[in-house]
């Protein structure tokens, strides 16, 4: 996790956010491969 490297460096404030973003796309990713991924029946 790249978390404690950017607190060192950056404002609490920017790493959240960087964070929050971060886990936006991961969820958009993970939406994209599950659409695409057909069901079992």
């Amino acid at each position: 996790m790249v978390w404690p490297k950017f607190h060192k460096i950056l404002l609490n404030k920017k790493v959240a956010r960087y964070c929050q973003m971060e886990n936006k796309i991961f969820a958009v990713v993970c939406y994209e491969v599950a659409r695409v991924i057909p069901l079992v029946k």
